[in-house]
């Protein structure tokens, strides 16, 4: 299907719900799709909005659809969608704003239709983001029902977030915090850091209190912890990237986007970064994976700096953090090599006399 049709919506693209439904025969031949998938706006109290959707159905099957609303939230960290079924004041919940016209229809298979609604948004709409979705929920008859077997049906859905401004009532200055931006404790050669502290310690107490003085890995394929928290009563979407550097000469080892997903007001959400250095990028294109990953990673030693670069509505936001990489596998190895080659020097050197002879006769 091409990206100018209907948009198939489900849990891993746009958080919504399959529902398990015991006992359904056919439910292999339900695929129905919605176009657009989201609709992001923003509104005044008593502003009254006019839209459409359309739903098809491609399956194989004649599809009853009942259309409703619903609002929904976001858990802390996995930003994972909830639908909410409470009732709450129209002040609140933005589903009682939606009028939707034909919410009872039936799809013939191929068979695509215009869904209009309207949104009358109340006098007094409390300000900030309001989220709802408009569900398409197939109505399966129960002939279609077979004891012992269960299938799943798609449930899909069009997502609402709208924002209500009141005059008086600004978007926070500083919406974006964050939370925690580090290297995850599995990456940590602890005994290094432990010892550079110990040592640090004698000669400096501060050095011997400050637990992250010393932070040590063993390469540079990375995963960075990073949380970041909405403190506004409006969504955002934060961009950015990571870039890390080297302190020593502030050459860049390389840089990776920051994923770009919605923060629901008061909300948390992790936003796990993944860090390659540009020579992995570089190896990738000529060598094996794992080849270039095992080359990449062992090839960088000393201390960096990672940069955190976000930006919410134009205002920006930094934080860095220094460490050290230590591949202290390969400086066994390179260390074992230089015994055996102390050890054997005579040995090469007698050698290389007579190969240097035997050259000089032929």
């Amino acid at each position: 299907m091409s990206s100018n049709k209907f948009q198939l919506i489900s849990i891993t693209t746009a958080g919504l719900l399959l529902v398990l439904v015991g006992g359904i025969s056919r439910a292999a031949d339900f695929d129905i799709a919605v176009n657009p998938p989201k609709f992001e706006m923003e509104l005044k109290r008593g502003e009254i909005f006019n839209g459409e959707v359309q739903v098809a159905n491609y399956g194989k099957t004649s599809l009853p659809l009942f259309v409703r609303m619903t609002s929904f939230s976001a858990d802390e960290e996995t930003g994972q969608m909830n639908f909410d079924e409470a009732s709450q004041a129209p002040s609140f919940n933005s589903k009682y704003w939606f009028k939707i016209e034909n919410p009872n229809l039936i799809l013939n298979p191929g068979e695509a239709r215009v869904i209009k609604f309207q949104i009358s948004v109340p006098q007094d709409a409390e300000p900030g983001g309001h989220y709802a979705v408009l569900l398409f929920e197939p109505q399966i008859p129960a002939l279609n029902y077979e004891e012992g077997k269960a299938q799943v049906v798609p449930i899909v859905g069009v997502l609402f977030l709208t924002s209500v401004n009141v005059e008086g009532v600004s978007k926070s200055e500083n919406p974006l915090v964050i939370v925690e931006f580090s290297i995850p404790g599995k990456y940590h050669l602890k005994r290094v850091e432990n010892f550079l502290a110990g040592i640090g310690g004698i000669f400096s107490e501060a050095l011997a209190e400050n637990k992250n003085a010393f932070s040590v890995v063993e390469n540079s394929n990375l995963s960075f912890s990073l949380r970041l928290k909405n403190e506004d009563i409006y969504h955002i979407k934060p961009t950015g990237k990571l870039v890390i550097v080297s302190t020593l000469t502030g050459a860049r080892v390389g840089e990776t986007d920051v994923l770009k997903n919605t923060i629901l007001p008061g909300k948390t959400r992790n936003f796990p970064v993944e860090f390659k250095p540009d020579l992995f990028l570089n190896l990738d294109k000529y060598l094996p994976q794992s080849v270039a990953k095992i080359i990449s990673s062992s090839t960088l030693w000393g201390k960096y700096r990672a940069q955190l670069e976000l930006e919410v509505d134009g205002k920006k936001v930094f934080k860095t953090i220094d460490f050290w990489i230590f591949p202290w596998k390969v400086a066994i190895a390179l260390c074992v090599a230089v015994v055996i080659l102390f050890l054997m020097r005579k040995r090469i050197w007698t050698a290389t006399k007579i190969l240097f002879k035997l050259n000089i006769k032929n």
